[in-house]
């Protein structure tokens, strides 16, 4: 799981997060506060579809009434994990996974040129 700093390519970085292709395993991680995904580059491309997809204000006041902190859920694994943001971290993400703008174009041309997905 710890592959060698050499090993590890830099795509994005924003305040909370690093977006990184490890060259050793080619996954794609992503490091954002206190969470770690490993994805392969489908993985990738599915969960930077996932969030330009995702509709915050909608989760936010369809779970208004939660009693947790953050309202939109994100499945992340098994049944039983989820993770959960707030309005504010969704956008860093997006700007982490070169969806909204602040963002570098390596996140989005390297889906394209170097692996293929569109």
């Amino acid at each position: 799981m710890y592959e060698n700093k050499a090993d590890m390519e830099i795509l994005n970085r924003t305040t909370n997060g690093t977006v990184f292709k490890c060259d050793s395993c080619s996954k794609i991680h992503i490091e954002y506060n206190n969470l770690n995904f490993n994805f392969s580059p489908q993985e990738y491309s599915n969960f930077i579809d996932f969030f330009k997809n995702l509709n915050e204000d909608y989760w936010e006041s369809a779970n208004a009434l939660s009693p947790y902190k953050r309202k939109i859920v994100v499945p992340v694994g098994p049944r039983n994990l989820t993770a959960v943001f707030n309005s504010r971290e969704v956008k860093e993400i997006r700007v982490l996974l070169g969806i909204e703008k602040k963002r570098p174009e390596r996140c989005a041309s390297y889906l394209v040129s170097e692996i293929g997905v569109n």
